[in-house]
């Protein structure tokens, strides 16, 4: 393995990362709001992920291209499926609100 594939890899990681904390807001957030509870919430939640896998495939497909190697789009798919999937996950908890009501309900 070269410097310039561990480079690139590296790059691909970092920016996607990036990019998912500048599209989406904080999962603490999606976990407040509930967005179970608020269609429209959720579906802005879920068009910036899809800018920031756009984004990010885009940048990773530019570093693949300049350095002739594949890695960099395995770090793509890795931290792209991460993040998918921790913010769906939260997406499908209920929020904060939500368990309050079911604890005064009890």
């Amino acid at each position: 393995m070269s410097s310039n594939d561990v480079a690139g890899s590296t790059l691909s990681v970092t920016q996607s990362v990036t990019l998912w904390t500048v599209f989406l807001p904080p999962l603490t957030d999606i976990k407040r709001y509930s967005p179970g509870g608020n269609p429209d919430f959720a579906a802005d939640v879920r068009h910036a992920e899809c800018m920031a896998i756009a984004t990010s495939l885009g940048l990773s497909v530019v570093i693949c291209t300049l350095d002739k190697t594949w890695r960099p789009m395995i770090a793509w798919l890795a931290v792209t499926m991460v993040m998918l999937v921790a913010y769906e996950y939260t997406m499908q908890s209920p929020g904060y609100s939500a368990t309050l009501r079911q604890v005064k309900v009890n």
